[in-house]
């Protein structure tokens, strides 16, 4: 007869599920090992580097074999630090290529009368490289799309395609907003970069300071139409509105005023999304928003 197994002891749980997890003499000891043989093979990696390094200061003491194998290298690393750069060039471009969106109707610019993309056989390229290529896009307005593919496929290339205007069949007047994948960090202040995306409020402010320091005669008069439209587009009311949505978003008022480049990459996130927030527009584009969120 098997004596039937004694009653299992719960009282000290926690201990019982660390002494079942817990790694055995052997494997610890086999651990040890593996890890002395990873020590070892690093400090010969770290001797190889550092003799290859004293050779390529003294020239004349390198074989003509090794000579060839460091020119090899160097052209490697010259032409990767050449990419870097163009990369950075392209994406930099890219940024720069941004255009605020005008967020009140009426202004004068003719508004499409539905938010429908449909454009057929166009191309996208990046770089001289063609990403897409006889392409179809179909977007309805109400829905919510995914843009699923591997990395460097150009997901966001299209993106920025589409905010750019770069694509021909696009509806004119559209208000279109690509919401980066990290906001760039500058030094303009967080809440000014919100009030930035209203294209037309910064353009009546710059036109009413240059029309009160203008000494022409029609200057009076077109300062007036200045003013008239911003109290219709409720101008003065901006600030305060850009202000809820960063405070929604978790920012104090003091950190309102610090430069965006002082931020992390998750709060510079979320000044991309109170600018998608703030300007409203037509058809809202976010660049995986959550990545630091």
């Amino acid at each position: 007869d098997v004596p039937a197994a004694p009653a299992e002891d719960t009282s000290d749980q926690p201990t019982a599920l660390l002494k079942q997890v817990n790694i055995s003499d052997n494997f610890a000891a086999h651990e040890e090992e593996l890890a002395a043989q990873r020590a070892a093979t690093a400090a010969r990696m770290v001797q190889k580097f550092a003799d290859e390094e004293e050779k390529l200061k003294n020239p004349e003491s390198m074989t003509e074999g090794e000579k060839r194998l460091a020119a090899r290298r160097a052209n490697r690393l010259d032409e990767a630090q050449k990419a870097i750069l163009e990369a950075k060039k392209r994406s930099e471009n890219a940024v720069s290529k941004f255009k605020p969106v005008r967020r009140h109707p009426g202004d004068g610019s003719v508004r499409p009368p539905t938010s429908e993309i449909r454009v057929h056989r166009f191309t996208v390229d990046a770089g001289g490289k063609e990403l897409l290529t006889d392409a179809t896009l179909h977007l309805l307005p109400g829905e919510r799309y995914g843009l699923i593919g591997r990395n460097g496929i150009g997901k966001t290339t299209l993106l920025r395609a589409l905010c750019n205007g770069d694509i021909d069949g696009i509806p004119k007047g559209l208000q279109i907003l690509h919401v980066e994948q990290e906001a760039s960090g500058t030094q303009t202040t967080v809440l000014d970069t919100v009030l930035a995306v209203d294209e037309e409020r910064t353009e009546l402010l710059e036109r009413a300071a240059s029309l009160e320091n203008s000494s022409e005669a029609s200057a009076a008069a077109e300062l007036q139409k200045v003013f008239a439209r911003q109290v219709e587009i409720e101008s003065d009311q901006a600030e305060a509105v850009a202000a809820e949505l960063l405070a929604g978003l978790g920012f104090t008022s003091e950190e309102m005023r610090r430069p965006v480049a002082s931020f992390s990459g998750g709060w510079r996130m979320r000044v991309s999304l109170a600018q998608a927030l703030f300007c409203q527009p037509d058809v809202l584009m976010l660049d995986e928003p959550n990545n630091f969120l």
